[in-house]
């Protein structure tokens, strides 16, 4: 149908299709008949399997959810000048939270692994060999 001009396959719009894809019409051919192959693939897909309804309808459901959504919003700086913590009332939060506040320890380490196997490659050795003459 997007090449036809009253009901019939058009030349010219077909290649004005090509074109503006920047395609050439032999090329805007093998694009279809890729497309076409895909979509008889996928056709035949889906005659193949089937799913459940139990399986469907909740994800069915899901996409079609409604949810109402409000929203608070409060400014830190507005929040903090409301706050007033005394250095005791810090000191026993901290007294009775304390696992909160131990970080596990931790170890770094670099370490380099010589090769015995991988070095030996890289060497070169370079002989010179002296013949003697008997004279």
């Amino acid at each position: 149908p997007n090449f036809q001009r009253d009901g019939r396959f058009d030349q010219a719009t077909y290649d004005q299709v090509a074109k503006n894809a920047n395609l050439t019409p032999r090329k805007l051919d093998e694009e279809i008949r890729k497309d076409m192959a895909k979509q008889q693939v996928k056709d035949s897909i889906k005659k193949l399997v089937s799913f459940p309804e139990k399986l469907i309808k909740p994800m069915v459901n899901i996409a079609y959810q409604k949810r109402d959504v409000s929203l608070f919003e409060t400014r830190l700086d507005d929040y903090k000048k409301k706050i007033k913590v005394t250095k005791k009332e810090l000191r026993d939060f901290y007294d009775t939270n304390t696992s909160s506040f131990i970080m596990p320890e931790q170890v770094k380490i670099n370490f380099i692994v010589y090769s015995v196997a991988g070095i030996i490659p890289t060497i070169k050795i370079e002989a010179l060999v002296v013949l003697k003459k008997k004279i």
